[in-house]
């Protein structure tokens, strides 16, 4: 609980949002429904899934950006915060990558 506290409010929120749209990913298929609870794997998850694709990076580099003036301990909190945030993005990535093959038909499983 307290590597969550270290990394503070907004980055915890964006972990929050990623781990909420890895989470979804299975249940994207490709087909957009405008009711009930696939609204969320099918076009909110999917949206917000870009958004942080670019925002997730732009924080990593903001944080080594912010190490280079940063005390030992600020450095270490840094460090933790950029591992977390990179495993994340990878996960991120990873777990949308069939719905991103599926979407551009080139899926190689029929």
């Amino acid at each position: 609980m307290n590597w969550i506290r270290s990394l503070g409010t907004l980055r915890a929120l964006l972990m929050l949002a990623a781990l909420t749209c890895i989470i979804a990913a299975p249940f994207a298929d490709g087909t957009t429904y405008l009711h009930d609870w696939r609204l969320l794997p099918s076009v909110i998850a999917p949206t917000i899934m870009v958004m942080l694709l670019f925002a997730i990076p732009l924080d990593i580099c903001m944080a080594r950006i912010f190490m280079s003036d940063s005390s030992d301990t600020e450095k270490a909190r840094l460090k933790r915060a950029i591992f977390i945030e990179t495993a994340m993005f990878g996960a991120l990535a990873l777990a949308w990558t069939p719905f991103m093959l599926k979407l551009m038909e080139i899926w190689p499983f029929r």
